[in-house]
């Protein structure tokens, strides 16, 4: 799964929904969620209107015990 998420994200590299999936990929498969929330967060800055970015960011800090951020990121994906 990682060689996966890892071929996808160079070559998907500018486009968010192919990051955004494979940081979720990372966080939900793999839990590696510092290196799923990066790929997150990378996304984010390329389309910060992306409500399922936002809502993937939220998962994964819950998962990691950031609950303020999963709050905020999950606030922002119902904007």
């Amino acid at each position: 799964m990682r060689r996966l998420a890892a071929r996808v994200s160079a070559l998907g590299s500018d486009d968010a929904d192919a990051i955004i999936g494979c940081g979720a990929a990372l966080v939900y498969a793999c839990r590696d969620y510092e290196t799923g929330l990066a790929l997150i967060d990378q996304a984010i800055e390329m389309n910060p209107n992306n409500a399922r970015g936002w809502t993937h960011r939220g998962w994964a800090c819950v998962f990691m015990g950031r609950h303020e951020e999963a709050y905020q990121a999950i606030d922002r994906e119902l904007r």
